[in-house]
């Protein structure tokens, strides 16, 4: 990355300044006593997946919403010493939704990464786990937060033994479009407030009645699906019902395909 410099093993800011953002409740989660983000003294620890910006003025750090805005996606615990520390509301894109982020700022030649040998952890998985059940990962589209999860395997030594396939549709039944119930797949998000991110027994609720039965919190998802039958709402097997009942599951990789790479679907009416 052009606005970031790396020296012995350090990698340093090499923009007038940039902008860090972590959700906020980065600062009260922890897992197995791993702190998703603590400050101790002038250096600052914190899981990397978040957003950032960069600016080229101090002009340009009065009107934000004009920089681009990049995913952060280092899925491991990262030390940053930052010239600033902030809590307070980021809109990403002119005219998005309102977030609440702790906010990382630094000028040239502050320090981004202290070590770029940072520690592989099984932890690091878990938690981006977490995050994705969580519906936590509004602020990354699913095609990134698909490939982070990929990442986070690769940086911390550790393999799910899930297909890639698998993997890409559980991330993407978390997503839906802002304002609706509609699948974000199903549309054509262009930025990251085209989309809300969906926590693992919300989705269960509202996907089909299959999907309520097999969630965590019976209960609930029992009067869902009642309440759903009685609406009229005809339920679709969703992509994980699908590969656990062993259904057929190639037209939800066409789809993806078609997506991913921009290709044609195939006409069953043309295969011989």
């Amino acid at each position: 990355m052009k606005n970031i410099v790396i020296k012995d093993k350090t990698a340093y800011v090499d923009s007038f300044a940039m902008e860090v953002y972590l959700p906020a409740d980065y600062s009260d989660k922890a897992y197995r006593g791993l702190n998703y983000y603590e400050v101790a003294g002038t250096e600052v620890r914190y899981f990397g997946v978040g957003n950032m910006r960069f600016f080229d003025s101090e002009k340009e750090m009065t009107n934000p919403e004009s920089k681009t805005t990049y995913t952060l996606g280092l899925p491991v615990i990262i030390t940053s010493i930052p010239t600033e520390i902030d809590v307070r509301d980021v809109i990403f894109v002119k005219g998005g939704r309102s977030r609440k982020c702790i906010v990382l700022t630094f000028y040239k030649d502050d320090i981004f990464i202290k070590n770029l040998d940072v520690i592989q952890s099984n932890n690091n998985v878990m938690i981006m786990l977490s995050r994705i059940e969580g519906g936590k990962l509004d602020h990354v589209l699913p095609d990134e937060a698909a490939q982070i999860l990929q990442d986070c395997q690769v940086m911390n030594k550790l393999k799910l033994n899930i297909p890639s396939e698998e993997e890409e549709m559980m991330i993407a039944e978390r997503y839906r479009m802002a304002g609706s119930m509609k699948r974000a797949r199903m549309g054509n998000p262009e930025t990251i407030d085209d989309v809300v991110s969906l926590n693992m027994r919300q989705e269960g609720m509202e996907a089909s009645t299959y999907q309520a039965f097999s969630n965590e919190d019976i209960n609930t998802s029992l009067i869902s699906s009642v309440n759903r039958k009685n609406s009229g709402i005809v339920d679709e097997p969703t992509a994980i019902e699908r590969i656990v009942r062993g259904m057929d599951i190639t037209p939800l990789v066409e789809e993806r395909d078609k997506r991913k790479y921009n290709t044609p679907l195939k006409d069953p009416s043309t295969e011989k």
